[in-house]
């Protein structure tokens, strides 16, 4: 598309005085530009915070109707996300190895002794008693496995 002066000539800036404008008025908008211009910018992190956490309940929502068994997963992650010794793989290392050192160490024995140890709140005592209980079922099969291996190498 071609300008009707031609190729040659540029585009000069407009000046207020085109525009004629009253000089009152054109006043007031340049005193207004330099106040605005003054003000700090909005700070939108408690709405960016709002709208995660709607993201977050909506993800939320949709494991529990589609996957509730991701619901374990997501607390493991959060957990972590808070204290990195919360840790899933951690915590169950460290159970595993109480019931290795104290095989006669009950499950809830254990669970207080981990809550201590890594500074879990006490709310925490259920999902970790599981978790506990789980763990020794788990070493008592294994023992009980590795038993029947020996007899079985043993009496050949």
């Amino acid at each position: 598309m071609k300008s009707p002066a031609g190729d040659d000539a540029q585009a000069d800036p407009v000046s207020l005085s085109d525009m004629h404008e009253d000089p009152a008025h054109l006043a007031g908008r340049l005193e207004e530009y330099e106040t605005v211009s003054q003000q700090a910018p909005v700070n939108l992190t408690y709405f960016d915070e709002l709208e995660l956490k709607d993201k977050f309940q909506g993800v939320l929502k949709e494991i529990v109707a589609r996957r509730p068994q991701l619901l374990k997963y997501c607390f493991n992650q959060v957990t972590t996300a808070l204290n990195p010794r919360w840790s899933e793989k951690l915590y169950e290392a460290r159970l595993e190895r109480m019931f290795e050192d104290e095989p006669e160490l009950t499950p809830s024995t254990a669970t207080m002794r981990l809550l201590g140890t890594i500074r879990m709140p006490e709310t925490m005592k259920p999902f970790i008693l599981v978790k506990a209980q789980r763990v020794k079922r788990r070493l008592l099969q294994r023992r009980l496995d590795q038993e029947k291996r020996d007899f079985r190498h043993g009496g050949m």
